[in-house]
């Protein structure tokens, strides 16, 4: 019987695959499935290509991975004046015009195509080829976090896809994109057939001594101004050494944080014992001795294993504006605090084994759909 093909495009962030993975591995147990995944984006690629733990997972389950890079605002010079950046602009644009024959061809052989949606400037050209070759496509969200609340842009194309939908928190976004037409899949750091491959294959990459992750995130003027951000890296540090000791503490950054920014803040404050891994969220999780989130969505991958997770955030003047009802992991239960005195108090009942996640919590990530290919 011949295989069904899957065109996956990661077109907005590394963090794409942390989505897509668990969702392939699904489709491919109940399915007659050849799937690739093609990046877009040149950035993205040659982040991809340096991880490891991604390149293992991919050849491990039999999954292609291809390039077609197209326009992008990421492979785009931002601190350029502005005459060469429209120049830049141009020149991709030029490029992908001259790729569409390979673009029609990659589709053409597909049954499913899959996007993510905040990549427009691509979209139109799969749209625009799709006109002809009329393919089944999917739209989804490029991490895998909650988002409760809803967006005021309408996504060109949102009629023509069907959305997958990790959990009903997030359907008033999706809602107010215009992604009417959706399945609810839930959660895929809690399909089974992901869990099971971090079991399997997390005791190659543990550690000999005991650690604690920090997930931190990129600086940003709404969701983590500098100062914050420099501030609970420190004290976060503080509050774990004071507890623990000079524990080992692994920093695990947002697939847009800048490496040389936390770097400078590591060597600034003289911290010790500490590194900086690209190791899958979810791995790292597996045998800490907790997590710690500075405002992440990675406290879904400590719940996905069990492992303890404090969410430790300070909020910017700004921060209500986007998020106007708080942390949504604080509001559904998950342990959080803004102050070191009450870190170190949460960090010292994990270490006295009293740490327990509250049932509600592991109630809201339990449902899973995987059959919801037409």
């Amino acid at each position: 019987m011949k295989k069904k093909k899957i065109k996956i495009f990661i077109t907005n962030s590394l963090g794409e695959l942390d989505v897509i993975i668990p969702i392939c591995m699904e489709l491919k147990k109940k399915n007659n499935l050849d799937i690739e995944i093609i990046f877009t984006v040149k950035k993205i690629f040659d982040c991809f290509i340096s991880n490891k733990f991604y390149l293992f997972t991919l050849q491990y389950h039999q999954i292609k991975f291809s390039k077609l890079f197209l326009v992008n605002k990421f492979d785009i010079n931002i601190n350029q004046i502005k005459f060469f950046k429209n120049i830049d602009k141009v020149f991709y644009l030029f490029i992908t015009i001259l790729k569409l024959p390979l673009l029609y061809f990659k589709m053409k052989e597909a049954k499913y195509i899959f996007y993510e949606f905040a990549e427009q400037s691509q979209v139109k050209f799969i749209y625009c080829l799709n006109f002809m070759l009329n393919k089944k496509i999917y739209t989804y969200c490029h991490g895998v976090a909650l988002h409760p609340g809803t967006s005021s842009t309408k996504k060109r194309y949102a009629h023509k896809s069907k959305y997958l939908l990790f959990h009903e928190m997030n359907k008033s976004l999706s809602d107010s994109m215009g992604y009417n037409n959706y399945v609810k899949i839930g959660i895929p750091k809690f399909f089974k057939s992901w869990l099971s491959f971090i079991n399997d294959i997390s005791t190659q990459f543990q550690k000999k001594e005991r650690y604690v992750v920090i997930y931190s995130r990129a600086i940003n003027d709404y969701y983590m101004p500098k100062e914050i951000y420099k501030k609970l890296i420190l004290e976060s540090y503080e509050a774990i050494n004071s507890v623990l000791g000079n524990i080992l503490i692994i920093f695990k950054p947002h697939p847009r944080e800048d490496l040389n920014q936390l770097r400078e803040t590591l060597n600034e404050y003289n911290m010790t014992n500490t590194e900086i891994s690209d190791l899958h969220s979810t791995v790292l999780a597996k045998h800490a001795l907790f997590g710690l989130s500075l405002w992440t969505s990675c406290v879904i991958d400590c719940l996905s294993v069990n492992t303890p997770v404090i969410e430790y955030f300070k909020e910017g003047k700004k921060f209500r504006e986007v998020e106007p009802k708080g942390s949504t992991y604080k509001n559904i239960g998950f342990k959080s605090c803004n102050n070191i005195n009450e870190l170190k108090k949460i960090i010292s009942e994990i270490d006295n084994g009293l740490y327990n996640y509250p049932k509600n919590i592991h109630e809201i990530f339990k449902f899973s759909n995987t059959n919801f290919l037409d």
